[in-house]
């Protein structure tokens, strides 16, 4: 434990300068404000960005619906899950930006608020946060954990600090059987395992009105990364030479990095409109840059294909969960480390299609207009996603702790 408090002392500055600057320097991102005690119980809530706490909504709700005197302080790492979670407007709610894992900022946020417990969202483990929480009696309890093979090597290389925090939380419920099995690798008492959950499939599709587009030959590529959006719109100019009727709207996971799409498409010749400066999407745009925040349903309503990124470059993949409840059929490169299970179930159901390389991506996009196959695919991943299960045990679990 002492390796790591001098770690976090150390690196805790870096990791406040990329909050800056993630937020443009808004002074809450620097020094958030603190918040404040309410009457009745406060639970705790912690996510790292957007779509961890935008996927545990559902939860939150139906808590703040079960129990009238709880009170919830939610807290993320980004200034777009900031926005996001204000923005619900839940009862009883307070929302700001997650203290850095230093202890004497957690101690002063538990000073401050006073919570009868903390729930911790998807894969958040900080080992300040656990550890000084069990030191005050607060029940720590874990929704929808993940643990990738990737981080659980790097906790091996701790694995006293590692089992003591494992050991320090109080009921979690694992993502998937990876996952739970890793988790117990690392110290964590099979007692307090509940159900497998993954929240993400909770999500339910909005009713919006669509861009007007032929959905059929349009192709969405959603949370794309570094080098992965430029492999995207490179195999997405090789179909459109032959098929000039295609489109495509890029959603990237970082809306800074839309220069780099915009050069992409010059290129290759293509016409690109950029949603953010009200740019209009009409029959002439082969590429919509969808750059902004929160309009994600818009573009799954728009296009019968996914293209699920993260999974052409190392980043593990992103949840195929939202585009599967919009209907939409899927694909998605080999990197799927945070969602294999699922990746694999919906390939099977053949609901998804998995691809090596930009070629075999090219390949996808020239085989799109095969309607009856991409009716099917949707179809499919439609009732994958409709397979939700239930979170009624960790409620019950939450409720009882609290």
């Amino acid at each position: 434990m002492l390796i790591y408090r001098l770690l976090i002392s150390l690196v805790g500055p870096l990791l406040w300068a990329h909050r800056i600057w993630r937020a443009s320097g808004a002074v809450e991102a620097i020094w958030p404000a603190q918040p404040t005690k309410s009457d009745g119980k406060t639970l705790w809530v912690h996510a790292a960005s957007n779509g961890e706490i935008t996927s545990a909504k559902p939860l939150l709700v139906a808590l703040l619906g079960q129990s009238p005197d709880l009170n919830l302080l939610i807290t993320v790492n980004t200034p777009s899950a900031v926005k996001a979670a204000r923005e619900w407007d839940l009862p009883r709610t307070q929302v700001t930006y997650a203290p850095i894992d230093l202890r004497w900022r957690i101690a002063r946020l538990i000073d401050a608020l006073d919570p009868a417990a903390i729930l911790i969202v998807e894969n958040e483990f900080w080992p300040n946060k656990i550890l000084l929480a069990q030191d005050r009696g607060l029940p720590v309890l874990v929704a929808g954990a993940r643990l990738s093979k990737t981080s659980a090597r790097r906790w091996r290389f701790l694995p006293r600090l590692a089992r003591r925090m494992t050991q320090a939380i109080t009921a979690l419920s694992p993502q998937d059987p990876a996952s739970a099995e890793r988790f117990c690798a690392l110290g964590l008492p099979a007692d307090k395992q509940l159900p497998e959950l993954n929240l993400k499939l909770f999500y339910t599709a909005p009713e919006v009105t669509a861009p007007p587009t032929d959905r059929a030959q349009t192709i969405l590529a959603a949370s794309t990364h570094d080098g992965e959006d430029v492999q995207v719109i490179d195999a997405f100019a090789a179909a459109y030479r032959l098929n000039p009727k295609l489109r495509l709207i890029v959603a990237p996971r970082h809306p800074r990095r839309a220069s780099a799409i915009i050069e992409a498409a010059k290129r290759h010749d293509l016409e690109l409109a950029q949603r953010s400066t009200g740019a209009t999407f009409d029959a002439d745009t082969a590429i919509w840059l969808a750059d902004t925040m929160g309009e994600m349903a818009l573009w799954y309503n728009a296009a019968a294909l996914c293209f699920v990124g993260g999974s052409l470059v190392a980043k593990g993949g992103h949840t195929p969960f939202e585009p599967a409840a919009h209907g939409m059929a899927l694909l998605t490169g080999p990197n799927i480390e945070n969602f294999e299970p699922h990746f694999r179930a919906l390939h099977a159901a053949g609901a998804a299609d998995i691809v090596q390389d930009v070629n075999a991506l090219k390949d996808a996009f020239i085989a799109l207009p095969n309607t009856s196959k991409l009716r099917k695919m949707g179809a499919a991943a439609h009732a994958y996603h409709a397979q939700k299960g239930s979170f009624d045990p960790l409620i019950q679990a939450i409720l009882q702790k609290l």
